[in-house]
């Protein structure tokens, strides 16, 4: 008994999942065949309260409270082709104006067999579906828009997200650097047991400032994160609990620049979770323990470097993470999104704290269809 206990450990630690308790707020990336020629008035916004209640030496505490939309028209010109274009608008409260103000366009192809090729505005942030110390939740808020080129893999063995996100383009004798992030995310299905489903996750994600036309006298910039584990995830359809996973990734950070970006080249982390999804609510424990890990896009709290003081570092660190999500569908294209997620620093004693409100409205409107 003993070995089987270790052995399930083991397993528990070394394994891996996509954390989809941000599924609610994914954008839905299929259309139909049979909407070819139809145009669409889409509008997508987000209202926001997310307060961060932190009181470590690695990262401040802050409030997020307001809103974005993004209208659009959607044109579905062939069966296999559809253009949308319209406005990405980010408003804090507190605020007389915009925030951010920014055009959108994207051209997606599909064969509705689960391959995408989108170019323009991608699907991107908490699509991508990164884990939390590699990708951020502030992202949605703070850069929901990012343009560039993606490619989706959908398949029944498979799933596959690889992207680029163009996020500074300079001009012939510049004084800035161009600023480019992509990676990928995915996983292999490996087996499916009844109710019991195993797949190996794989993620990294790359963060780039350079250029070769450019007059900037800085040196390039190369940083490079991955993750990659097991699944293991119990589906129940039928009851009260709807689904437990039990998860880990195993994660490593390296800095492949001209001169070295912060203290550390390079580092590692195991992080270990289960996550459990019900008709009501849905729980998230989980256990981090980083060594001179450093992620420019990640929750900064698994950093081992601080953004606060540049003599303070924690090369070693231990975290355990509470996290309780509420989602509710209250109409057609309505979601309410509730969470309260704790950090607790093993090391030093701290914890960390967030909670946050989320209203989603993501509806489209038929205008007209040309005859053909």
């Amino acid at each position: 008994m003993k070995s089987l206990l270790s052995a399930v450990f083991f397993i528990i630690v070394l394994s891996g999942f996509s954390q989809d308790y941000n599924s609610f707020l994914y954008s839905n990336k299929n259309f139909e065949a049979a909407d070819s020629g139809s145009l669409k008035f889409r509008i997508n916004t987000t209202s926001f309260f997310k307060n961060n209640e932190y009181f470590n030496y690695i990262t401040e505490g802050y409030t997020n409270i307001g809103y974005f939309v993004q209208p659009s028209l959607v044109y579905t010109a062939f069966p296999n082709l559809q253009f949308e274009a319209g406005g990405h608008f980010l408003s804090f409260s507190g605020l007389n104006k915009f925030h951010q103000t920014l055009p959108v366009f994207r051209a997606h192809y599909t064969n509705h067999k689960g391959f995408h090729f989108v170019m323009g505005t991608i699907y991107g942030t908490l699509n991508h579906k990164l884990i939390e110390p590699i990708y951020r939740f502030e992202n949605y808020i703070e850069k929901n828009t990012e343009n560039g080129i993606q490619l989706i893999f959908d398949k029944k063995f498979f799933n596959l997200d690889i992207w680029v996100d163009w996020e500074q383009f300079i001009f012939q004798n510049d004084i800035n650097q161009e600023h480019i992030s992509g990676g990928y995310s995915g996983s292999i299905n490996l087996l499916k047991l009844k109710d019991i489903e195993f797949s190996i996750p794989f993620q990294s994600t790359i963060y780039h400032e350079g250029g070769q036309v450019d007059l900037a006298n800085k040196s390039d910039l190369l940083l490079v994160n991955t993750a990659s584990g097991l699944t293991i995830e119990k589906k129940n359809n039928n009851g009260f609990i709807k689904s437990i996973s039990l998860s880990g990734f195993y994660l490593t950070y390296g800095d492949f620049s001209d001169e070295q970006y912060k203290r550390y080249k390079n580092g590692n982390a195991v992080f270990s979770n289960v996550f459990i999804k019900t008709l009501a609510l849905n729980f998230f424990a989980g256990y981090w323990s980083g060594h001179k890990y450093i992620s420019t896009k990640g929750e900064p709290l698994f950093n081992a470097v601080s953004q606060m003081y540049t003599t303070y570092f924690e090369p070693d660190k231990d975290l355990l993470l509470l996290k309780f999500i509420y989602e509710r569908n209250l109409y057609k294209g309505v979601l309410l999104g509730v969470r309260l997620e704790t950090y607790y620093g093993l090391i030093y004693n701290k914890t960390d704290f967030s909670y946050g409100v989320h209203l989603v409205f993501d509806r489209d409107f038929f205008i007209g269809k040309e005859k053909r």
